[in-house]
């Protein structure tokens, strides 16, 4: 489970080493984003926040990449250390504006991690929240050379709450509505909350997915179980 920051705090050291001339810490760092909008809030940056964000990470020597990239150093056992790379959990469609002109603009990839229930509208499970993006435009935005879609369940439940059914029906419905909704293969997860356990790792593999996302501050190594 790819280990995901949610500030660029967890860099501090990282930044302070690279100016200093040592070596940054190992591994790789995955920045986790919900959305990008005019007004900050807990789960929203600025359009110019998320632009000096991207550009102080590339300032500390950091390179970014696809997750799909990262995924598959790690499964393959090669190195990752100093890669960056961006997700964006929930699928919110402000992501279509200023987040995409910006990505596209530095040449960063993103993933976007998506709930295929109530598409196109203010989600259930985060009441007040902005509306998501419907399904054409899910497949719209995964037509951006620097995006890719992932699966973030059907509802958003926290997986381990579920039972075997309920698992692997969020697993596999949700990515075969997005490899619909896409035209592309679905490979990459983020679990809802972060929650996740043995058991729903093991589904996540049996659902066919290579790599999948929790939150916990610090960076991913090639220790790290994908």
């Amino acid at each position: 489970m790819l280990a995901r920051v949610r500030d660029l705090g967890a860099l501090a050291w990282g930044a302070a080493s690279t100016l200093l001339g040592r070596a940054g810490p190992p591994g790789a760092v995955v920045l986790g984003y919900h959305g990008v909008h005019a007004h900050a809030s807990q789960y929203h940056v600025t359009p110019a926040a998320f632009r000096r964000q991207l550009e102080q990470v590339r300032r500390i020597g950091m390179d970014f990449t696809s997750l799909r990239e990262l995924t598959d150093r790690l499964r393959d056992g090669r190195p990752v250390d100093g890669l960056a790379v961006v997700t964006f959990d929930d699928g919110f469609a402000e992501l279509a504006g200023s987040a995409l002109e910006i990505l596209e603009a530095l040449d960063v990839p993103a993933t976007v991690f998506v709930v295929t229930t109530d598409a196109g509208v203010s989600p259930r499970w985060w009441p007040g929240a902005p509306r998501t993006m419907s399904p054409d435009e899910v497949g719209a935005l995964a037509s951006s050379p620097v995006v890719e879609i992932g699966s973030h369940t059907c509802t958003h439940r926290s997986l381990p709450s579920l039972s075997d059914d309920e698992l692997a029906d969020e697993l596999g419905r949700s990515r075969s509505t997005l490899a619909e909704w896409t035209g592309g293969d679905v490979t990459l997860l983020a679990y809802p909350s972060g929650h996740h356990d043995e058991r729903v790792r093991d589904a996540v593999r049996a659902a066919g997915y290579l790599g999948a996302c929790t939150f916990r501050n610090g960076r991913t190594t090639s220790a790290v179980d994908p």
